[in-house]
C-alpha cells in the first residue's frame, strides 16, 4: 500500500513538471524571458 501512494505522488509531482516545462517553452516562443525567468530561483546559475 506505502509502494502506491509513493507512486501516485510522483505521477503528481510528473505531470505539474511537464505543466512548468510547457508553460515555459510558451513564455520562450512568445520571446517572454521575465515569464520564463519567474519559475528558477533568484541565485540559479
Amino acid at each position: 500500500m506505502k509502494s502506491e501512494v509513493k507512486e501516485g505522488f510522483i505521477m503528481i509531482g510528473a505531470i505539474l513538471a511537464k505543466q512548468a516545462v510547457n508553460s515555459g517553452f510558451a513564455a520562450i516562443n512568445q520571446h517572454d524571458l521575465a515569464t520564463f525567468m519567474e519559475a528558477w530561483a533568484d541565485d540559479a546559475v
